[in-house]
């Protein structure tokens, strides 16, 4: 028997089916994967990113200049609900977790002179506010970007 990463489907949407499993909450890709760690299908010849398939086959076609984003924050996951359209200044904001350098593990916040500070930027305007313990700067960062950028403020 052939194994799934070696079978060729005749359609997209053939692949789509016989490559996604049911996670938890999401419906994820099982097949190719890009070095950025999205799901990659073979459609008319090209390769494209699954997600944006997924959402191009329930939605139509994406506009031009948008992102495809992910709600569940899964890279994987192609179920249209967790799908939404974006501009690339929402699609940034959406973030999981921290960069790499933050030596706290709290997104949008550092440690200065004894405070932890809660850093957030919008339209080129810098937030900041400083707090005593880690507790109350992540959960203020959190508060901060939810404030600052709604349904696209990401996850801690």
């Amino acid at each position: 028997m052939t194994s799934t990463a070696q079978r060729h489907y005749k359609t997209p949407e053939e692949a789509l089916t016989a490559r996604t499993e049911v996670r938890g909450d999401c419906l994820v890709w099982t097949g190719a994967r890009l070095k950025t760690g999205y799901g990659s299908i073979q459609v008319r010849g090209k390769r494209v990113r699954v997600h944006r398939y997924a959402w191009e086959r329930e939605n139509g076609p994406i506009p031009a200049g948008a992102f495809v984003d992910h709600l569940c924050h899964n890279r994987l996951c192609v179920s249209p609900p967790h799908l939404r359209l974006a501009t690339p200044a929402e699609n940034l904001r959406n973030l999981s977790g921290p960069q790499a350098n933050n030596a706290l593990g709290v997104r949008n916040v550092r440690f200065s002179r004894g405070q932890y500070v809660v850093e957030v930027m919008k339209d080129r305007v810098r937030y900041v506010e400083k707090h005593e313990s880690l507790a109350d700067a992540s959960r203020a960062a959190e508060a901060l970007r939810q404030k600052l950028f709604g349904d696209f403020a990401g996850k801690g």
